[in-house]
This record gives structure tokens, C-alpha cells and sequence, in this order.
């Protein structure tokens, strides 16, 4: 699965931990006597490219999900998908007044990078100017929030931040999330390269439980216990992220006992093959991330409206969920640009014949604009043949299978889907990147801060936006929706977006993607996330052996 988890792109996470003592329920317990031990190993079919995940290119699902482990975050998302004060980094986040909007955060005596350099105010006001903008050329995911800002000073010696607001930012918990180590950040060169591509290689002091003992890019990540932590001391003694190239791969090491838990694609031959497994439990969880089919704005036939409209018209949003995610499917389904099925706002704003698969209506939308059914079956305009080329990684396993579905169910409306597999090394820089594509499949995570984190996904200049698309209009909602403070008004900005959002087609929802977990019996001390994400960073829970 692609996931922008990127946030889509650029493949899916698969955990996998060692471990190998009995548990009698999954959360509690130790694996090894004493309290833990030994070393956990988490593989990952997709490769990491660099340690700064608010730079797009480093900030893909493998991205967020390491910097969330080695990054401190004012907030952290719990599974319950609400934001929760990191009371290892901070003793309090509170809004001292609202007129300005002022925040002011009391960072720990005791909080500490791994090089014993105290996390201060400056680790702010760095996070800060680089993703608002105030540095030229500094690339970032997105500035909302931080653009809102108007200043950010220390105070008590740096551990109190004072940041004030020079606009109302009603999802200000969302900010200040997986905070760079300013300091070393100063010996990476000048600006903005340091920013954009100090941490490719470089090996930066840590804010959490582990250290990174060695970074072998591409290979593996080995993480020790940090002796400097102040917090629940990690119960394993090592942590190593390795790169694994399939995910067949994985389930043959469920199946030996040697990998503990996994996150695969919730596609049904997977599931099939774990729950054939003994002694490992599979469940599909509930998650508010989205699977997406993406229009390409930059390029034709994808950015002529009746296209679209067509497309969308002709497939069979419920065929797509059953067939994909199997009988359970259906109750994914869901037709929200922001919200997934059974998250809290989530209202079905879908407008028209949209996901009906209605083939008939497809090719009338086209024949209405110019284009004639030829004797293959497929349409045509001006001697040029109705073509849309799917871009898919060889990575991606059910979004290989989403694409069969996908072409059968257009060709039946006369549109041709051209399925160009590319390898997933450079999926990101010669096809997501450049917009060599007319549509993707991709996922795209929820969030407990859904308005700000859509807005990388829908705005003009949103750091993935990737598609190309751009309507004032929605960036003016986008930037109201951000102003407001309280809970029912904001779910209703963002309603207001999606059905405008509906009208223009720039993605098109398929269904709410479920996490697919599986784990050994035998592992002590993990818990799955509905975000994936997040899911490293409870990582300091987990024991395994050596």
C-alpha cells in the first residue's frame, strides 16, 4: 500500500518484531525475565531516505514513523486518536489568552537531547521559522499553523515557550510535533540546504527512549536504550528497523517464528495467508486512513473535468471495498475527503451518480463532450484515443490489485486504463514527484488535526499536494476553517470542504483503509494504532530476546 503516510505513495510499513516468550494478553507483560531485554527487530518494505520527515522527500510513511520515534513531540496521538500532552518532554501546554492567541509550553527541567544538550526554546523557534516559511527555499510537508505565528521566545532559560499567534489557530495542539535538535542542525552548513538534506546521512542526537547506534541507509537502523532518556527506561536493549524488500518475505518469517508482529496490505490474500498461520493473531483496525484514486491536474486527459466525472461515474465504490478488503469490506466504505467512515464529523457529502457504477452515464458524459466509442470498445477524440495512465510501484500489492479492478470497471464505460508499473526505488522522484502519471492509488492517514494535516493534501502549495490541484476558493475555506476554535464549528468547515472538494474531483475517495495487524502470540508488551505513524513510537514497550 502506498501511504503519504507521507503520508502514498511511497509504500507500506510492515513491523515485524522478535521476540519469543509467551503472553498471556497482547499489552502487558514482560518477554523476558527482569523486565524486558533483548533486541526487537521491525522490517520494512520500504526504504527511508534521510531523518528529517518535515521534508516531502524524507517524509513518507517510513519517515514519520521513525521521527516520531526519535523526535519529541509536544503532543503525541494516542490510540484512542486524541492528542495527549508528552509529559516526558513538557510539564504544561496551555493557552494563555486569545486575544492574540498565546500558547506558552513548560518544557521538563530533566528534558535532554541524547547529547546531553538541554531541549530548549531554540528547538522551537527552529521547527518553527523552517516550516512557516521564514526560510527561504526550506522544503516542508506544510506551513499551516506555523504561518500563523508570529513569534516564538524563551524564557526561564529556555524551558519556557512563549509562541503568539498573529491569527486564531483553533488545532494548535498539532504543532511543534517531532522537534529537530536545532543545535546539531547548526553544523549541518548553511540554509537551506541543511534543512533540506543536512539529515540524508547525518546521524542527529535523539529526544526519546533510543539512540541510533549505526544507520546503514537502505539496509537498516540499529537503536540503543538512551542512557540521558528521563522517562520509562525502554524494556528491549535494541531496536533495529531493517529493510525488507517483499512483503511475501515477512509472512514466511511470521510463519518460522522469526517476525512477531506485521502490518501488511489489508488485501484479502494476505489476510488469507496470516490467518493460516499458527499461533498468530490477525485483525483488520479501524483506521482513519483513506485509499484514494489521485487525478494528475498537470497533464491531460486527467485534468479535463468530463474525464474525471466519467471515471468517477463508472466505478463501483462498494465492488471495490468487498473486492479488495474482502466480506468484512464494506464497513470501510467511505465517501469523505477528510473524515473516514465512523470517525467523529464524518458525514457522507458525496453529491451525484459518483462511485455508482453506472457505465452507461460514464460514456454519456463523454460522448456529450466530443468523444465517440470506437470499434475496440474504447473512446476517442480528434483521432486520439481516451487513455489514462495508472502509475503503480512494484511495491504495492494491493494497489496491483486495485488497478485490475479499476481498468475492468472503466472498460466497461470505454475508458481505457493504462497500468504502467514502475519500480518502487523510483516511484517517488520519477513519478509521484514530477506528475508523470494521470492517476495513482494511494493512502493518505487520518489525523486527530484533520484540517490542518489535509491542507498539505488540497492546497495550492500543500506540501503533498502532488497532484497539481489548486482552487483559491478551497484554499480560502481551508485558511477560515483553521481560525476556528471551537469543535463543532470546525467539523463543519470541514464538511463545507468536502462537498466542495466533491464538485471539483480532485481525488477520489475509495474507502477507509484498514490497518492489517498481525502478532505472534508470544510477543509482550505491543499495542497496534490505528496510526500508522505512531505506531513506532511505542516501541520502548516492546521486549524481545536476543
Amino acid at each position: 500500500m502506498h501511504t503519504i503516510r507521507l503520508a502514498a505513495v511511497a509504500g507500506a510499513l510492515i513491523l515485524a518484531a522478535t521476540a519469543c516468550v509467551a503472553s498471556p494478553e497482547r499489552g502487558t507483560g514482560d518477554a523476558t525475565p527482569g523486565g524486558g531485554g533483548g533486541t526487537v527487530t521491525v522490517a520494512t518494505i520500504q526504504a527511508w531516505t534521510g531523518l528529517n520527515p518535515h521534508v516531502p522527500t524524507q517524509g513518507e510513511a517510513i519517515g514519520l514513523a521513525i521521527g516520531n520515534l526519535i523526535y519529541p513531540s509536544a503532543f503525541a496521538i494516542g490510540p484512542d486518536l486524541g492528542p495527549a500532552l508528552n509529559t516526558d518532554l513538557l510539564v504544561s501546554a496551555e493557552v494563555t489568552s486569545t486575544e492574540p492567541q498565546t500558547v506558552v509550553y513548560k518544557i521538563k527541567p530533566t528534558a535532554v537531547w541524547s547529547d546531553g544538550t538541554p531541549i530548549t526554546a531554540a528547538d522551537f523557534d527552529y521547527l518553527w521559522r523552517h516550516m512557516s516559511g521564514k526560510v527561504p527555499g526550506a522544503q516542508t510537508t506544510g506551513a499551516l499553523g506555523y504561518d500563523a505565528i508570529r513569534s516564538v521566545t524563551g524564557g526561564d532559560g529556555g524551558k519556557t515557550v512563549t509562541v503568539v499567534f498573529a491569527k486564531p489557530f483553533g488545532e494548535w495542539r498539532s504543532l511543534f510535533t517531532r522537534i529537530l535538535p536545532a543545535h546539531f542542525m547548526a553544523t549541518r552548513g548553511a540554509e537551506p540546504k541543511a534543512w533540506n538534506e543536512g539529515l540524508i546521512k547525518a546521524v542527529p542526537p535523539t529526544g526519546g527512549p533510543f539512540v541510533i547506534a549505526e544507520d546503514r541507509q537502505g539496509q537498516l537502523i540499529r537503536f540503543a536504550r538512551n542512557p540521558r532518556w528521563p522517562g520509562e527506561r525502554a524494556r528491549s536493549d535494541a531496536l533495529v528497523l531493517r529493510f525488507v524488500k517483499e512483503p511475501q518475505a515477512v509472512i514466511q518469517a511470521l510463519a518460522a517464528g522469526e517476525v512477531d508482529i506485521a502490518a501488511l496490505d489489508p488485501d484479502q490474500s494476505t489476510l488469507a495467508q496470516l490467518r493460516a498461520v499458527p499461533s498468530v493473531t490477525t485483525e483488520l483496525v479501524a483506521s482513519p486512513t483513506q485509499q484514494f484514486l489521485g487525478f494528475q491536474f498537470g497533464r491531460r486527459p486527467a485534468s479535463e473535468p468530463v474525464v474525471r466525472q466519467a471515471v468517477a461515474t463508472a466505478l463501483d465504490l462498494k465492488a471495490i471495498t468487498v473486492k479488495t478488503l474482502g466480506v468484512d469490506g464494506e464497513r470501510f466504505s467511505s465517501v469523505n475527503h477528510i473524515y473516514s467512515a465512523g470517525s467523529p464529523g464524518y458525514t457522507d457529502n458525496l453529491a451525484g451518480r459518483y462511485g455508482t457504477g453506472d457505465a452507461a452515464a460514464a460514456a454519456a458524459l463523454l460522448e456529450g463532450a466530443g468523444y465517440t466509442r470506437g470499434g475496440d470498445g474504447y473512446f476517442a477524440k480528434g483521432g486520439k484515443p481516451l487513455t489514462v495512465r495508472h502509475a503503480l510501484s512494484s511495491g504495492g500489492t494491493m494497489e496491483s490489485q486495485l488497478a485490475v479492478l479499476l481498468q475492468g470497471q472503466l472498460k466497461a464505460a470505454g475508458i481505457k486504463l493504462d497500468v504502467v508499473t514502475v519500480p518502487d526505488s523510483v516511484y517517488f522522484d520519477q513519478v509521484l514527484i514530477p506528475g508523470n502519471y494521470d492517476t495513482i492509488s494511494f493512502g493518505y492517514p487520518g489525523s486527530a488535526y484533520p484540517i490542518s494535516w489535509y491542507e498539505a493534501l488540497y492546497t495550492c502549495k500543500g506540501g503533498y499536494n502532488f497532484q497539481r490541484f489548486c482552487d483559491p476558493g478551497i484554499d480560502r475555506m481551508f485558511a477560515e476553517a483553521t481560525k476556528i476554535l471551537d469543535e463543532d464549528g470546525s467539523r463543519a468547515a470541514a464538511n463545507a470542504i468536502d462537498a466542495a472538494l466533491w464538485k471539483q474531483l480532485s481525488l477520489f475517495p475509495l474507502f477507509s483503509l484498514p490497518e492489517l495487524d498481525a502478532h505472534s502470540t508470544r510477543i509482550q508488551g505491543y499495542r497496534t494504532h490505528p496510526l500508522f505513524e505512531w505506531r513506532l513510537a511505542g516501541a520502548a514497550s516492546w521486549s524481545g530476546r536476543s
